[in-house]
């Protein structure tokens, strides 16, 4: 059996599957529960990663991302947003109050995510109202978030060590040499991306799912995003679409952001979805 129909095949059917089950409403939803959770995300990524690193170096990256990104204004806007949500460690009881409202407000994230994937693989969230389901449901998105978070932290350490010896490099070895260690970080990002995509959508879907049919997926989402990545770069240094807002700017830019990103995203889960099932028919007709 060919490439073309092992691969190709499935994936013109997960590109219409994906663009008939509207993934611009999901994605919007996603971009909406985002602006929520995202400086409850930064305060636990910075938690986690201050652990392998110091912290204010975890902070320079961190914010130097969204200066990079999203413009100096996006990236004093969200350091002041985290500045005045992280919880104060001067009382005990506020302590644990503010950071239980931080948990809960990063999860509301992955629970949207776990929706829109239970509805790709036609699952019904209504059929599940049995207390200690829902209880477990909660849990395993909350271990997804903490292990993405994690997995986020380690690589962080391991990208910012690439990233000072492709520094060193192009300052002290020829053109090729410096070619060559960019296409190592590359690969690099792609492969954690995809990892990153592959746990997502393994664990949270209420579906068994083959990390066969997974990878190939995530693999998909992550090299699209990365893409976007680079294109919505250029556009927003060229456009600065922020700028007609005023401070609100970095809200939409980083709503745009993440509703591209849930839109690929959702597309490898479709292409997951089609091998699964590509899977199932050559099995029953064996």
């Amino acid at each position: 059996m060919g490439i073309t129909e092992t691969r190709i095949s499935p994936l013109k059917t997960a590109i219409g599957r994906w663009w008939n089950n509207d993934p611009f409403t999901q994605s919007a939803a996603v971009a909406f529960y985002t602006i929520f959770s995202f400086p409850a995300l930064i305060i636990l990524y910075l938690g986690l990663a201050s652990m392998f690193m110091q912290e204010d170096a975890v902070r320079m990256q961190v914010f130097g991302f969204l200066r990079a990104n999203f413009g100096a204004d996006a990236a004093e806007t969200f350091r002041t947003i985290v500045a005045n949500t992280a919880p104060s460690e001067k009382s005990f009881i506020p302590f644990i109050f503010a950071g239980t409202v931080l948990v809960y407000a990063a999860l509301r994230l992955f629970l949207q995510l776990q929706k829109a994937l239970n509805y790709i693989w036609d699952i019904d969230d209504s059929k599940v109202s049995n207390f200690q389901a829902l209880v477990l449901r909660r849990l395993i998105s909350f271990a997804v978030m903490m292990g993405v978070l994690f997995v986020l932290a380690v690589s962080l350490v391991i990208t910012s060590t690439i990233s000072s010896l492709t520094d060193w490099i192009i300052d002290h070895l020829p053109d090729m040499f410096a070619v060559l260690a960019h296409s190592v970080n590359l690969i690099l990002s792609l492969t954690i991306i995809s990892l990153l995509f592959a746990v997502i959508l393994k664990i949270l879907p209420d579906r068994n799912v083959s990390w066969s049919h997974v990878a190939p997926g995530a693999l998909l989402a992550a090299a699209l995003f990365m893409l976007g990545e680079y294109g919505m770069g250029l556009y927003f240094g060229w456009v600065k679409p922020g700028s007609a807002y005023g401070v609100t700017g970095s809200i939409i830019l980083l709503m745009i952001w993440v509703f591209y990103s849930s839109a690929v995203f959702l597309l490898g889960a479709e292409y997951a979805k089609t091998l699964h099932q590509k899977s199932l028919v050559r099995k029953n007709a064996s």
